[in-house]
Parts: C-alpha cells; sequence; structure tokens
C-alpha cells in the first residue's frame, strides 16, 4: 500500500497527523517569559538576608522606592541592594508573567532609589541585596505602583 493508493496511514487520516503536528508546534511556541539556567543550591543559614518592606510611591513623575535590611544572625552581612523593574502598559499581555531587568544597584547604607520612566504605565519592583563575594539573598516581595 502507498500513500496514493490509500487516505490513511496505519488508521491515522494525513490531515489529522498534520494538526497534531502543527498543534504540538503551536504549544512549544506559546509560552512566554524567560528561562534561566538552574542556580545552585544555596544553604539557608549562608545566605544573605533578603531586604524587606519594600515600597514603592511615586510622586512628581519618579518613583521613590524604599526598604529595611534585617540583621540574621550568622548570614553574610550585605554590600548592596540590586533594584529590579517590570513595566506593564494597557497594551501590554494581562497574563503573560513579568521579565524583570535589573535596573540598578544602591551601595549600603543607602535605603532607598529613585526611578523615571514613561507615565500612564504599572511598574513592578523587586530587590536583592548582595554580600562582597556576589552571593545574593532571596527577592524581596514585589510592589506595584502607577506613574502618571
Amino acid at each position: 500500500m502507498t500513500w496514493s493508493d490509500s487516505k490513511t496511514v496505519k488508521g491515522v487520516r494525513p490531515a489529522a497527523l498534520l494538526a497534531a503536528f502543527l498543534m504540538g508546534i503551536c504549544l512549544v511556541l506559546a509560552g512566554c517569559g524567560e528561562k534561566g539556567p538552574p542556580l545552585p543550591p544555596v544553604e539557608a543559614s549562608v545566605r544573605v538576608a533578603a531586604p524587606e518592606k519594600l515600597k514603592a510611591k511615586a510622586e512628581r513623575g519618579l518613583i521613590y522606592l524604599t526598604w529595611q535590611l534585617p540583621a540574621k544572625a550568622g548570614a553574610p552581612a550585605p554590600d548592596s541592594v540590586i533594584v529590579y523593574v517590570a513595566r506593564k502598559g494597557p497594551a501590554d499581555c494581562t497574563h503573560c508573567p513579568f521579565k524583570f531587568t535589573r535596573t540598578g544597584i544602591v551601595s549600603l547604607p543607602e535605603t532607598g532609589f529613585v526611578y523615571s520612566d514613561r507615565p500612564g504605565y504599572n511598574y513592578y519592583f523587586r530587590v536583592q541585596a548582595q554580600d562582597r563575594e556576589g552571593n545574593v539573598s532571596e527577592y524581596s516581595q514585589t510592589v506595584k505602583v502607577k506613574l502618571d
């Protein structure tokens, strides 16, 4: 039996095979966001303490961030704080994950950061503490602020 002699191949129509193949391709390409490389495990006792009480306030076209750094017994002392931002506008996908990008590094003892960007967007921020060797903490909670 040849392909041209029959409309089926082992009981499956060619159109069904093509549809299944195309659906598989769509599922692979449909995801948005980025996957990063796996991170090595870090013992909780040696991890830098994560910043707490992250707050964001929009005022006169600027966004002001503040946070607190807790003292964690036995943990390395932080040297700086890395600030990450994600932006969502009215036309952006509402169900897609945020894509955070690093927007700044603040050296201690500073506990604040000023950010400016386009008005009319929602901005999401999170921060991470970092020690002198480059070890980082967990992310802080994420805060949202709209810049008008």
